[in-house]
């Protein structure tokens, strides 16, 4: 085994337990603080949040428990597993890999459902719970469809080590689980290219197009407007940097891959940058939440750092429940933010 290789895993050795313990602190302290609070500006926006809270625990769920780096070979694509998956078998560490990309696209495309949502609510009011689910189920089709795809792609292990053994013989084939890819170039791994590609490179140009879309419709209708302008916009830009964060740290990694499969080049570096950077979101998303989401902002502050910041801004009322509450009329307490 290779020197840099070792030091490599000490550091992420490292660096999984940190990444999954943020991320499981932030995101249930952010399912915490939007079950005790309710806020007449979010309503039934807190679906398409917890969608995402949900998402992005996933991420960071199966980030850790597969720990993986891909490799990609001139006709295959190896994958390297160093978590507690390959305590399970190859084939649990297939499934894992493949959830982890899924996940990751489901959290992106969870983001751009927020954007759709606001702009709908802008054009008609109207919304109710069976309508939330329909939508969030629509849009849940092709992270699922990629994960099918991929479970079903060519994958024998033994050809993949093979052809791995050959390319890279000085990497370390014995702390891990290899597993893989045995045919990229064939219909099923062609289609699960496209949709990992679809899901990680369109992402930003949507949200984009909806953050225009909804500038248009706030300041050309400003006087009708039930929300305020100034916390509409806030919370859009707060979803635009959530839905950049992947663009900025997946893309790159992701596109040297790619590229390394048509090439047969790999860089030890870059294999396991790919992996860490699609977790860094998982507890990223939740503290952008918090920062742009005005109400959770300040709910946070009071309840968790007994802090109430003096900011204010019209029409920002929120609804603060106790966290043993069943949400009983008798139970609440308003307060002005």
């Amino acid at each position: 085994m290779m020197i840099e290789e070792m030091k490599l895993q000490l550091i992420y050795r490292a660096y999984y337990p940190i990444s999954i313990t943020l991320s499981l602190i932030t995101n249930i302290l952010l399912l915490f603080i939007m079950k005790t609070t309710r806020s007449a500006l979010l309503k039934d926006m807190q679906y398409y949040l917890l969608n995402t809270a949900i998402c992005e625990i996933l991420v960071s769920a199966s980030t850790f428990l597969a720990q993986c780096r891909p490799v990609a070979n001139k006709t295959t694509l190896a994958v390297f597993c160093y978590g507690p998956c390959k305590h399970f078998g190859p084939n649990t560490c297939f499934f894992m890999f493949a959830l982890v990309q899924a996940s990751v696209v489901a959290a992106s495309f969870s983001i751009l459902l927020s954007f759709y949502y606001r702009y709908r609510l802008l054009q008609v009011h109207v919304k109710n719970a069976r309508s939330h689910k329909k939508t969030i189920a629509i849009f849940s089709l092709l992270p699922t469809s990629m994960l099918i795809f991929q479970l079903f792609t060519e994958s024998d292990f033994a050809v993949v080590e093979a052809e791995t053994r050959t390319l890279h013989p000085d990497y370390d084939y014995t702390n891990n689980s290899l597993i893989g890819f045995s045919n990229t170039k064939g219909v099923g791994g062609t289609i699960s290219q496209i949709s990992i590609s679809l899901g990680v490179y369109s992402a930003p140009f949507i949200a984009l197009y909806y953050k225009r879309k909804i500038n248009k419709v706030i300041t050309s209708n400003t006087s009708n407007q039930r929300i305020p302008v100034a916390y509409c916009k806030q919370l859009i830009n707060g979803l635009l940097l959530q839905t950049m964060v992947p663009f900025v740290v997946y893309i790159p990694p992701f596109t040297y891959v790619l590229v390394s499969q048509f090439t047969g080049h790999s860089s030890l570096y870059a294999e396991y940058l790919l992996n860490t950077l699609g977790s860094f979101t998982a507890f990223i998303n939740p503290l952008l939440t918090f920062y742009y989401v005005l109400p959770y902002r300040r709910a946070l502050c009071k309840r968790v750092f007994k802090y109430f910041p003096s900011v204010s801004e019209e029409g920002t009322d929120i609804t603060t429940y106790p966290a043993a509450a069943n949400f009983h009329r008798g139970n609440t307490a308003i307060t002005k933010v």
